[in-house]
């Protein structure tokens, strides 16, 4: 709520990237009491470091801390620092994932296409590469990639023209997780009978697991592939809903 030049926040936040590490936080905040659903919303840029706010590290199966929890406790923010005009927060955040979803996707292709390398040279190594159902697999992979990188081209080629990502950026964001969700699942089929071990013919596989584990959660966040699906159905081939 308001008070003054000042917004009280109070609530909670999961699943927060680097929540634990950040000197600052988006945060999407109702700020005009009984509004509904997207109406009455601000984008508030938050200060981690302040009182009222307590960060809390999620402890991922790789072991790692990239997600926290993050609890707002009467936390104070300037109005002054909403991003965008007051109550008008929902479309700041939809320009912001578009982005997220959409812009990126020249930069995921090219650190999927130098692991599809890395992984190519691990099966190589342990002469997988010769078994016709994992060329067919690795394959398939490939082209998914260049499918992607032509994708991103284009997408780059609109923004270069000053066109809005919009809807379409949903269409990226499904193509480059399930595509580096299958790049993994590659993996592990290479791997074989090597899957619970840490080093292979010389080679440290245990970066590669790490990616393999984190590739689990690409087709959640950032918008799970199910509602990119739903978003791009209805708003960008126009089917029912």
């Amino acid at each position: 709520m308001r008070d003054g030049e000042d917004f009280v926040v109070n609530g909670q936040k999961v699943w927060t990237t680097n929540a634990v590490h950040g000197d600052k936080i988006f945060t999407l905040v109702r700020t005009e009491p009984g509004s509904q659903r997207h109406r009455g919303l601000s984008m508030l840029l938050i200060d981690m470091h302040q009182p009222g706010v307590d960060a809390r590290p999620l402890k991922q199966m790789s072991g790692a801390s990239e997600f926290g929890e993050v609890f707002f406790d009467d936390a104070r923010v300037a109005v002054t620092e909403s991003l965008g005009d007051v109550g008008e927060g929902w479309r700041t955040a939809m320009l912001l994932l578009s982005f997220e979803r959409g812009a990126s996707g020249i930069g995921q292709y090219t650190e999927f296409r130098r692991q599809y390398d890395e992984i190519v040279d691990v099966a190589r190594r342990l002469g997988r590469d010769r078994d016709p159902v994992v060329r067919d697999r690795l394959a398939r992979v490939l082209t998914e990639l260049e499918c992607l990188r032509l994708h991103a081209m284009h997408v780059l080629t609109q923004v270069e023209q000053g066109r809005d990502l919009g809807f379409e950026s949903s269409m990226t964001k499904l193509q480059w997780s399930e595509a580096f969700q299958d790049l993994w699942e590659v993996f592990d089929q290479v791997l074989g009978e090597h899957a619970t071990l840490d080093e292979v013919d010389g080679v440290d596989l245990r970066p590669f697991h790490a990616q393999a584990l984190w590739s689990r959660s690409v087709t959640i966040w950032g918008g799970s592939s199910q509602v990119q699906r739903n978003v791009t159905a209805e708003r960008v081939l126009g089917l029912p809903r």
